[in-house]
C-alpha cells in the first residue's frame, strides 16, 4: 500500500516537471520561429527595395532613352538641311546680283523681271520646304547681338544706334528646333573707346 502511494506521488511530481519542460521546449521553438519569421521578413523587404530600385532604374532608363530618340529623330535631317542653307546663300546671292544688274540695264529691264519671278518663286520654295522641316531664319539686323546666334565679322562705331546693335546683316543665320546651326555673320556697332582723362 505504502508502495502504490509513493509511485502515484512519484507519477504526480514528475507530471508538473515534465509539463514545464514541454513549456519550455515549445517557448523555445516559438522564439526560434519568431526569428525565423524576422529573418524572412527582413529578406522580404530587402527583395522588395531592390526590385523597387531596379523598376525605378529601368524607368528612368526608358525615359531618357526616350528623349534621346525623340532628340536624334528631331535633328536627323540637320546635315542635310545644314548643305542646302549654300544652296540657298547661292540663291541670295544671284537675287542680289541680278538685282543691280536690272538697274544697269534698262533695255532687258523685262527680261531680267522674268528670271528674277522664276529665282523668287523657287528660293521662296527652298525656303517654305526647310522650314517645314523646322529650320528657322535667325532675325538679326537692328537685334542686340547675341554670341550664341550671330558672328561679329566686323565692328562700326555709330552714335545714332544703340550699342551692341546689329547694322548689317553679311550672311544669314539659321536655328534647327531651336538650336544654332549657323550663327548669321554680322556687322555691329560698338561704342567708341573712352578716352582716358588727362591729368588735371
Amino acid at each position: 500500500m505504502t508502495n502504490k502511494k509513493n509511485l502515484i506521488q512519484d507519477e504526480e511530481e514528475k507530471l508538473p516537471q515534465e509539463d514545464t519542460n514541454k513549456e519550455l521546449k515549445e517557448a523555445s521553438r516559438l522564439d526560434e520561429l519568431n526569428a525565423q519569421i524576422e529573418k524572412l521578413e527582413k529578406e522580404r523587404n530587402d527583395y522588395l527595395k531592390g526590385w523597387q530600385q531596379e523598376r525605378a532604374d529601368i524607368l528612368n532608363y526608358k525615359q531618357k532613352e526616350s528623349e534621346r530618340m525623340t532628340g536624334a529623330i528631331k535633328f536627323a535631317n540637320q546635315s542635310l538641311l545644314k548643305n542646302l542653307i549654300s544652296v540657298l546663300d547661292d540663291f541670295n546671292f544671284t537675287v542680289s546680283n541680278l538685282e543691280s544688274l536690272q538697274d544697269t540695264d534698262k533695255e532687258m529691264s523685262k527680261n531680267w523681271e522674268v528670271m528674277l519671278k522664276g529665282i523668287y518663286l523657287i528660293q521662296n520654295n527652298l525656303e517654305r520646304t526647310l522650314a517645314e522641316y523646322g529650320l528657322v531664319k535667325i532675325e538679326s539686323l537692328g537685334k542686340i547681338f547675341n554670341p550664341a546666334l550671330h558672328e561679329a565679322i566686323n565692328y562700326i562705331s555709330d552714335p545714332s544706334k544703340p550699342t551692341d546693335t546689329i547694322t548689317e546683316e553679311l550672311q544669314n543665320g539659321y536655328s534647327l528646333e531651336g538650336r544654332t546651326i549657323r550663327p548669321a555673320k554680322v556687322v555691329v556697332n560698338s561704342p567708341p573707346e573712352a578716352k582716358p582723362k588727362e591729368d588735371e
